[in-house]
Order: C-alpha cells, then structure tokens, then sequence
C-alpha cells in the first residue's frame, strides 16, 4: 500500500508541477506559414508543406527553392490541397530497410521528473521529431485538454542529424538514445505523431511519455520498458537507456 501511495504521489507531483517547468515552445497549433517562412511561388505548396511537416519548405527557412519546386509533388499534378497534402506525406514515409529512432531527455523539467520527446527518420533520410510540450500557464488550462484543443504539439522536419539534434538542445533536452529499427512503420509513426497533436493533454495518462512511446511503438522499436512501472519521463528514459541496443548521448 505504501509503495503505491508513494507511485500516486509521484504521478500527482508530475500532474501538478509540469505546467510551470515547461520552457515555453511555440507548437504547432500557433505556427503560421505566412508569418514564419519564406513564401512559395505556389501558395498551396507552401502552406501544405508547412501544415504536414511543420517546416518552413524553402530550404532551412531561406530563400533557396527547396521543396516549393511543384514538380517533387506527383510531377506537379494535383487537383486540390488534399490531393497535395497526400503527395507531400507519401514522398516521406515510403517503407525504408532501417531507420533511426530516438528519446530525448530534459531531466531537470518538472521539478526533477523529467519531460520527454521523441525522433525518427524518413524515407530520403530526413529526421521528423518533436514533442508534447503542454506549456500553457496555470493547472487548469494546462491539464483539461480534451480532444482537439491545443496540448502545445510540435512536430519538425530536419534535413540531417544535426540539425535536428541542435533543435533539441536548444529547447533544453540535454540527452538522448538512438536505436536502429528495421523496416520501420514510417507512415505509421507519422499518422501516431498527427494523432498526438489532436489527442489533448492530461497530466497522468496522456501526457509527453505516453505520446513518445505510441509513437515509437508505430515506428517499430521493440522491447520499450513498461511506462506503468516507469511512470515518470526520466525514469522510462533511465529503464530505456539501459535496457535497449543503440547510442546514449549527451547533447
């Protein structure tokens, strides 16, 4: 009884805390391709590239062409936006013989519970990571999310590792795991990654780890720890760091 007592305060501390450790992102739900990026040529291009991938599709946010050029997206043939959101996902998410998946940690976060993120790659060996931030101040508006409102998602496309792993300690994660995943479930991790964004956000069930690890499990990486006996983000991460093959670094 005691050991669960102790379990329950453990999750209502991280229920509580959270709101005010979070550093503050701007998700997904905020972002404006019109006001953060580069424009296309071709407006639809650019707001559904934006949309899908939540990155500017000029070149690192430049003025570089990069993905604006209509013709990477069925040849330039597309009869309206859904039909071009399809062809700007498909490009991404074809089936690959291995990929990257990756955990990252800030251990510092939530008074000392941790807050977690998450990373894979994709088909042309770009990286697509991100994290539920849920970083609205106040108890209340932070913890009832219901379905749908916004819960601080974001998700981002990288051109390479690096680039990715700068966003990362930039936003405070400080560590992080890669496993290799053979033929990863691309297009399964991605649809779990849009589902998160929609998911809401509770403190104690629906929260940064439980988004991370559904995730990963679309990706395919096996042999996650359990989060019921590893409730807290820095002690899943601690169980998958040392239970699991691949890298541990320090960003």
């Amino acid at each position: 009884m005691k050991r669960i007592l102790c379990l329950l305060l453990i999750v209502f501390t991280f229920y509580i805390a959270s709101a005010q450790q979070q550093p503050y992102f701007q998700g997904n739900h905020q972002k404006s391709y019109v006001r953060d990026c580069q424009p296309c040529q071709d407006p639809w291009v650019g707001e559904v590239f934006y949309n899908v991938w939540g990155t500017c599709p000029a070149t690192l946010g430049g003025t570089a062409e990069g993905y604006c050029n209509i013709l990477l997206w069925n040849g330039g043939r597309w009869k309206d936006k859904k039909e071009l959101e399809w062809a700007i996902t498909q490009k991404f998410i074809q089936p690959r013989s291995s990929g990257q998946a990756y955990v990252f940690i800030k251990p510092q976060n939530v008074v000392g519970l941790g807050h977690i993120g998450w990373g894979f790659q994709l088909t042309d060996g770009s990286y697509y990571a991100g994290s539920t931030e849920a970083n609205t101040k106040g108890i209340v508006r932070t913890y009832i999310r219901l379905a749908g409102q916004d819960n601080d998602f974001w998700g981002e496309m990288f051109l390479g590792e690096a680039q990715m792993l700068a966003k990362m300690k930039n936003l405070g994660y400080s560590a992080y795991k890669r496993v290799t995943v053979k033929n990863p479930s691309i297009s399964s991790a991605k649809a779990r990654a849009q589902r998160t964004m929609m998911a809401g956000f509770q403190g104690i069930s629906n929260n940064c780890l439980d988004h991370t690890y559904l995730i990963l499990e679309g990706y395919g990486v096996k042999d996650m720890p359990w989060k019921q006996t590893n409730p807290t983000p820095n002690g899943w991460f601690n169980a998958f760091f040392n239970s699991t093959t691949g890298g541990g670094y320090s960003l």
